[in-house]
């Protein structure tokens, strides 16, 4: 009995020890329960902030994307449209700002193009930058697809850079998130046309010059005034008989005197022209910068020695200039006096230099030649095949040996390794696939346009043939455009035209059209002048600024770096 009593008080003594077990443990779970709840708020409260700023990252990357994409649009528009931003290859310290925010007060300066809501937080953003990637020393990096390496330096200013180089432009933009916090980019972009047109004609086929058609490749000034019109009188200082827009260094009689190195006439053999009296000597006021002062040996020409009646000193041929004072002629940054030895130009004012930039009239690939050459029969040679001092006095077809290099000037055909094969417009332009079928579906003109009254501007596609006629509008003088046609072009009309015209069939000129830039025939038959009096002008910067019209650029690299506040 007492054993009993004595267990069972044990177990009443346990139980009551015991009492606040449930306490306890209710306590821990609550604990737990506590914790995994915190823990969830914690991961809940960290992945909203992951995508919090995963989301301000993104749309400062978009901002600092815009603000790219924003440079190479520029940089595609034609110099001296709105917005464009065109190189300086005179400096290897160029660079261009583009400000998202208040106004460009300096010529290094831009104001974005982009509306105000679409670059949040501008007030804060600093400008986008556009500058060339140099190395160590200093030199400009160019990028040449055909060469190995294709990166290489180049010490601006130079003497000359290879039709094929382009500059590598650093564009380094700049995005900020709600915080300010930074994302950077920095992208290396560069330009994809092939190569420069090498002449103001190149041709894959045969061309026969069956006409009075005029071709110079002398470097032309691109903002040469061109109105609509027919024949000379399209172009400004373009006469056979003088002027009164010739105003500057007129001269009596009926012997033109319509370009920066127009002539008189002279009976001293050799006549460089072929002709007796045939005006073989340049004008004597146009002197070589360098001694000996002799006046250069050339042939008349049809363009006055200025782009308009008002640009009295802006020459139409690139690298002349209009020496005002001839005791300080420019040189760079500094002057010399070039009325004494070794130069003992006039004391008068008057134009010197030489041309830069000239090729020979006509470039082909290998096989095909220059038919049926038509020199002038009189004195004064409004028609015919020209470059800087030089022309078709004897038929071009017995110049031997046409050279692979049309900027030697060494004669007016020539066969430069790039046109052979001939490039397809694509491969031309350097464009990949995606890119090239893009330009073709977003035509800046098409031929319908063309056939309801509208001039080609920008790009222009032409699916098929097609013919100029006289109700085919022409672009303004301002106005450089790529035409492309992939079929046959036939120019029946007096069209104007300035920039980069590349057919895939043939070409048959009937009509009077005048062309600044350059003509690209890859063909399907012979390229004919026929009856017509194409007046067609090599100018290397009016062919580049019609090629933009195609957006030629692609990024070589890009570097997104997110920077803290």
């Amino acid at each position: 009995m007492r054993s009993t009593v004595l267990v069972r008080s044990w177990s009443v003594s346990w139980w009551r020890n015991e009492r606040g077990i449930v306490l306890a443990l209710a306590l821990v779970v609550m604990t737990l329960l506590m914790g995994v709840g915190s823990a969830a708020l914690f991961s809940g409260y960290t992945n909203l902030q992951t995508s919090t700023n995963l989301r301000l990252g993104t749309r400062a990357r978009a901002t600092a994307e815009a603000a790219v994409n924003e440079a190479l649009y520029r940089l595609s528009r034609q110099e001296g449209k709105p917005g464009a931003i065109a190189p300086d290859l005179t400096t290897a310290n160029w660079q261009m700002q583009i400000l998202s925010h208040g106004t460009a007060n300096s010529p290094t300066q831009v104001a974005t193009i982009q509306a105000t809501g679409d670059w949040p937080h501008a007030a804060s953003t600093p400008p986008v930058v556009v500058r060339y990637k140099k190395d160590a020393s200093g030199s400009v990096i160019f990028y040449d697809r055909t060469r190995n390496p294709s990166l290489f330096p180049i010490a601006l200013p130079a003497a000359s850079i290879p039709d094929t180089a382009h500059p590598v432009i650093q564009i380094l933009a700049t995005g900020l998130d709600d915080r300010e916090a930074q994302r950077q980019i920095l992208a290396e972009a560069v330009g994809t046309t092939a190569f420069a047109p090498p002449a103001p004609l190149s041709s894959g086929v045969n061309v026969d010059l069956n006409g009075s058609g005029f071709l110079d490749g002398v470097n032309h000034d691109h903002r040469i005034v061109i109105n609509p019109g027919s024949g000379n009188a399209t172009i400004y200082g373009d006469n056979a008989t003088g002027g009164t827009d010739e105003v500057t260094d007129s001269h009596s009689g009926s012997v033109s005197k319509d370009s920066p190195d127009d002539n008189k006439n002279d009976n001293v053999s050799p006549r460089a022209c072929g002709n007796s009296g045939d005006h073989d000597v340049a004008n004597p006021t146009l002197l070589p910068v360098t001694a000996p002062a002799t006046p250069y040996a050339s042939c008349a020409r049809l363009f006055n020695m200025q782009i308009s009646a008002t640009a009295t000193t802006t020459a139409a041929w690139v690298g002349l200039q209009w020496v005002g004072d001839p005791t300080h002629a420019p040189s760079g940054n500094t002057t010399y006096n070039c009325t004494i030895a070794p130069y003992n130009h006039s004391a008068a004012a008057h134009w010197h230099g030489t041309n830069t930039g000239y090729a020979s009239a006509v470039a082909l690939s290998s096989g095909p030649t220059v038919i049926r050459d038509q020199p002038p029969t009189s004195s004064v040679w409004t028609r015919g095949v020209f470059t800087w001092g030089k022309n078709n006095a004897i038929n071009i077809g017995t110049i031997p040996g046409y050279p692979s290099s049309c900027s030697s000037g060494a004669t007016l055909v020539c066969r430069p390794a790039q046109l052979t094969p001939f490039p397809t417009f694509q491969q031309f332009l350097g464009l990949d696939d995606d890119s090239f079928q893009n330009l073709l579906d977003n035509p800046d003109t098409t031929k319908a346009d063309i056939n309801a009254g509208r001039p080609p501007l920008g790009f222009t596609y032409i699916q098929g043939d097609f013919t100029f006629n006289n109700a085919t509008a022409s672009p303004g003088t301002a106005d450089f455009g790529l035409l492309y046609v992939t079929g046959d072009l036939t120019i029946n009309g007096n069209q104007t035209f300035k920039g980069l015209v590349y057919v895939d069939g043939s070409l048959k000129v009937a009509g009077s059209p005048v062309i600044l830039g350059a003509v690209m025939v890859h063909g399907s038959t012979q390229i004919t002048a026929g009856t017509g009096n194409m007046k067609l002008l090599y100018s290397r910067r009016a062919a580049e600024l019609g090629i933009q019209a195609s957006h030629p650029w692609r990024i070589l690299s890009w570097e997104d770096t997110a920077m803290g506040q």
